[in-house]
């Protein structure tokens, strides 16, 4: 059930930013392997989601996905106020984007 969940998720992501369902796949399953559930997927996959359309909105391409633009992003979120909750903690919209990236370039 957990992963059905996280599958209707990926699809949902994938068809609100163009990603192939393979990427997103392989992101969800990234995941998992370093222990997210559930909820937490979600707003990841949520946060990836809205990093791949800011780059895209910014002409990057997902392809290099440079530094650059994960600080760029940062920031963004920063002036939008969107970079951390209101309890304090990073927002879902950074911790994707953070994850996303990572997952990109291959890093723990």
């Amino acid at each position: 059930m957990l992963t059905n969940r996280a599958e209707r998720s990926t699809a949902a992501t994938a068809a609100s930013t163009g990603s192939t369902d393979a990427d997103l796949d392989d992101f969800t399953a990234w995941l998992i392997q370093r222990g997210y559930r559930g909820p937490s997927i979600r707003r990841h996959l949520q946060g990836a989601r809205e990093f791949v359309v800011w780059v895209r909105s910014n002409g990057a391409d997902l392809q290099s996905l440079p530094l650059r633009d994960l600080h760029e992003f940062r920031d963004h979120l920063s002036r939008c106020g969107q970079l951390f909750s209101s309890k304090g903690s990073h927002s879902a919209y950074w911790l994707g984007a953070r994850s996303f990236f990572a997952f990109r370039h291959g890093r723990s």
